[in-house]
């Protein structure tokens, strides 16, 4: 998960005024032959989502062993996660029904500063429960209250995409972050952070569309049209703009958002 904090700087950086400019245009290149039947289809759905899953689950796997746990710890903490799902219990409650041990894992798993005391689960949301109850991969967070921020404990996040992001962009952003070093990941999200920060108070404004009062598009459509403004205003900035990392920094940025409307477009026609 990106913090809050650590990639507001690189947002500002980038965006620092707005005007018009002409849409950012995207070409989409064939992805095969899609499925036309209906059984085709559905199974065609299936195997994707399985495949989906499988892939976050990996990630998550991955993120826990650089975080320390090995596999016994993992299939650990897994079991602890399959124990809640089937509790009945509010995510609070079971944390607190948890041994000192199980807590720990809990921690090291989650890589959570503080130690999990009745005091500390007491200070989380219902929100900030269930996701230290979650796989890690930023797939498996929720946002309860849907306002694009993820509450982990009792801390505040920034996941890229949100939680709530139509499934075609979720794939789309997995597919095509892979080529993208993590650098290069937590700068492409900051240009989306739903949060004002002061001395920039236009700064989650881009042509009209204000993210931390509107939220992010429910679908796909408004979620290319975002990134067209998103680029728009990145074209704008380079015309007024006398910083050359500025400049060059906008254009790996407008590439960037060229590429990935691409992969929504090609992830909407295979879910075709």
């Amino acid at each position: 998960m990106n913090t809050v904090s650590g990639i507001c700087q690189a947002q500002f950086y980038a965006v620092k005024s707005y005007g018009s400019a002409a849409r950012a245009k995207t070409s989409v290149e064939p992805v095969g032959e899609v499925p036309t039947t209906g059984d085709a289809v559905e199974i065609s759905t299936k195997a994707q989502k399985i495949q989906t899953v499988d892939a976050a689950l990996q990630r998550s796997e991955e993120l826990m062993s650089v975080r320390g746990l090995d596999d016994e710890e993992i299939a650990s903490f897994r079991e602890i996660l399959s124990s809640y799902e089937s509790s009945g219990m509010n995510a609070d409650e079971f944390l607190k029904s948890l041994s000192g041990e199980e807590r720990n894992l809990v921690k090291l798993a989650n890589s959570y500063g503080s130690n999990l005391t009745d005091n500390v689960i007491d200070s989380f949301s219902e929100e900030g429960a269930i996701n230290m109850l979650r796989e890690q991969d930023y797939r498996f967070a929720i946002d309860l209250n849907g306002d694009d921020i993820v509450e982990h404990g009792a801390g505040r996040t920034f996941v890229f995409p949100p939680p709530n992001t139509p499934d075609t962009v979720m794939d789309a952003w997995d597919t095509y972050s892979r080529s993208l070093t993590g650098a290069e990941e937590s700068l492409f999200s900051a240009l989306f952070l739903p949060i004002d920060v002061p001395g920039y108070p236009d700064a989650t404004t881009i042509r009209g569309y204000n993210i931390s009062q509107q939220g992010f598009p429910p679908n796909e459509e408004g979620w290319l049209d975002l990134l067209d403004k998103i680029y728009d205003t990145l074209k704008y900035n380079n015309k007024i703009s006398n910083d050359q990392q500025t400049i060059e920094y906008n254009k790996k940025a407008m590439q960037q958002l060229r590429d990935f409307a691409a992969t929504i477009e090609q992830m909407k026609i295979q879910s075709i």
